[in-house]
């Protein structure tokens, strides 16, 4: 794919930039959700947790960041997490299954990376997270929520921060225009319920019974 390098003044983001624009878009994924090798990435996965599941969502009022690896749902919050663990059990029990929302925060994406048309970073991304069996949606920043706000209630304001460019909120989930813009991309991505359930379902046969 091809990305629009800025002029980095640090070898190493120019390193990693000209690198990116090499790669396929599950290739493009992989850099940008790896943590673990410090030399090939600036990046860092801030977090990666389950926002909601079976209509039951975490309440950011509740986040706690400790509790994502503390409860099987990786959820930010104890109490949600409880009443999914007594409704999934239920579901199970009834033969069932059910989805959720998982919401992903990444740190450190330098600005630039992207395309203003055709290889958009959103795009790619979306692209890439569609080819994970069992997605059905995906939104960033503020999403299909943006279709309910108003220019001014949706547009991010920026502001001089030490001489630096700075957003007051982050609306776009850190791409504008297909490029990055330097701020925590966030995303969130929508799993169905697994059709393989032991549940009684009308279905027809291959003589059209």
């Amino acid at each position: 794919m091809m990305l629009n390098c800025p002029r980095f003044e640090r070898p190493r983001e120019k390193a990693i930039c000209n690198g990116i624009e090499t790669l396929s878009n599950q290739e493009l994924i992989a850099v940008i959700l790896r943590t673990g090798n410090k030399e090939m990435s600036v990046l860092n996965l801030a977090s990666l947790l389950l926002e909601e599941i079976g209509g039951i969502a975490a309440s950011y009022d509740n986040f706690d960041k400790e509790q994502i690896e503390k409860n099987p749902f990786r959820m930010p919050d104890e109490k949600a997490a409880a009443l999914v663990e007594e409704y999934a059990m239920k579901q199970i029990e009834q033969g069932d299954s059910i989805g959720g929302i998982i919401e992903c925060v990444i740190d450190g994406m330098m600005p630039g990376i992207g395309e203003p048309v055709f290889d958009k970073l959103d795009a790619k991304l979306a692209q890439a997270v569609f080819s994970i069996g069992a997605v059905k949606g995906f939104e960033i920043g503020s999403g299909f929520n943006a279709a309910r706000l108003t220019g001014t209630e949706n547009n991010d304001a920026f502001y001089m921060n030490n001489g630096k460019v700075e957003k007051k909120t982050n609306n776009a989930g850190g791409i504008l225009g297909g490029m990055s813009d330097g701020s925590q991309i966030v995303f969130r991505t929508a799993i169905k319920p697994t059709p393989s359930i032991s549940s009684v379902q009308d279905t027809v046969n291959k003589d059209g019974e």
